[in-house]
């Protein structure tokens, strides 16, 4: 049995220790791009009481959209409409951005929830009224912890039996009913949601995510055109003659690198489609037709390149995006040797 003295240790600091020890896990087994990466926060946020007063303010701010998550509605400024938020449109911070992509092409937005505990528990101890998160409950009764207070204790167990016996509270509710636990245990309403609409999509987060996969989808066919064709002159026909002349300037320079480190994804479907059925396979094809995939593909990669070049300008794109991916993927996992 764990033993926690609350006179050294009080309840903040314990919740602090789990929540500590949480985000370490989190981070150990959390995905690589998450949707923290992109949201814009925090998200300027109404109730269904306040929206009406404030719709010429988002309207002065070119806002489209006025969330009200805790009465799950949003307001549409420009039509003038109420709608539902879907619970598929509310994401904690670490959703990876593919999901976040596969939503956004659903929603005109999604909302990022901040809030590490969603459910909360009135437990009596000692006379005294607490509050303690579920998480924290069940991590006191797995770890045997013993909670002890000014002329009283309790056990992770007794926890669990005095949870079953009492009705959850949202965050919500926490921020209703114990204001001055709002900081400690909760964020304010106001600061505890990030958006995520078209604009975000946009980020660098994004492009960073589609340069990873695409540059390697490169840097893996440059090594079988390579592999290939190990005299660069052989494919000389199927370059831009700006190709060639930077191979050129760099081999005078002392670089003796393959031409294929200098030749963009349609230099490389060329010389492809150009070669026998065998190679493309090996290339990750399933015919000299699929090949032409790098032609999207490429086009996708341009925008993300530019940084003055937009990635998506309306919510069909985002189909776009996710299908370069899939295709970017399917052709990396069918290279062969």
């Amino acid at each position: 049995m764990c033993y926690i003295d609350l006179e050294e240790y009080n309840i903040n600091t314990i919740i602090f220790l789990y929540f500590h020890r949480h985000e370490l896990n989190m981070e150990i087994e959390s995905h690589m791009h998450p949707a923290s990466e992109i949201c814009s926060t925090p998200a300027k946020i109404e109730t269904l009481d306040s929206y009406e007063d404030a719709i010429s303010h988002y309207q002065s701010k070119d806002f489209t959209y006025i969330p009200m998550p805790k009465d799950g509605k949003y307001y549409n400024t420009e039509e003038g409409w109420i709608r539902d938020i879907q619970s598929t449109q509310i994401v904690d911070q670490e959703t990876h951005l593919m999901e976040v992509l596969r939503r956004m092409s659903n929603y005109p937005f999604i909302l990022v929830d901040f809030a590490e505990q969603k459910q909360f528990y009135e437990i009596e101890i000692d006379g005294d009224i607490d509050l303690f998160p579920e998480g924290m409950i069940e991590f006191a009764d797995t770890n045997e912890i013993e909670l002890n207070f000014d002329g009283g204790s309790v056990t992770g167990e007794e926890l669990v039996e005095e949870k079953e016996e009492s009705d959850p509270l949202t965050v919500h509710d926490v921020q209703e009913e114990y204001p001055e636990q709002v900081g400690d245990l909760v964020p304010p309403y106001d600061e505890q949601y990030g958006i995520i609409t078209l604009v975000d999509i946009n980020k660098r987060g994004i492009k960073q995510m589609l340069y990873k996969i695409i540059s390697q989808l490169s840097s893996d066919l440059a090594t079988k055109i390579e592999s290939q064709h190990p005299e660069s002159e052989d494919i000389f026909k199927h370059m831009r003659p700006i190709t060639i002349g930077r191979w050129r300037k760099d081999k005078l320079n002392g670089l003796n690198m393959h031409i294929s480190e200098h030749m963009n994804l349609l230099e490389m479907m060329q010389v492809i489609q150009a070669s026998d059925e065998s190679f493309v396979e090996k290339c990750g094809f399933d015919s000299k037709d699929d090949v032409t995939t790098l032609n999207k593909i490429n086009d996708i990669r341009n925008r993300v390149m530019h940084a003055n070049r937009s990635l998506i300008y309306e919510r069909k794109e985002i189909e776009e995006i996710l299908d370069v991916i899939d295709e970017a993927e399917r052709i990396l996992n069918n290279l062969s040797d």
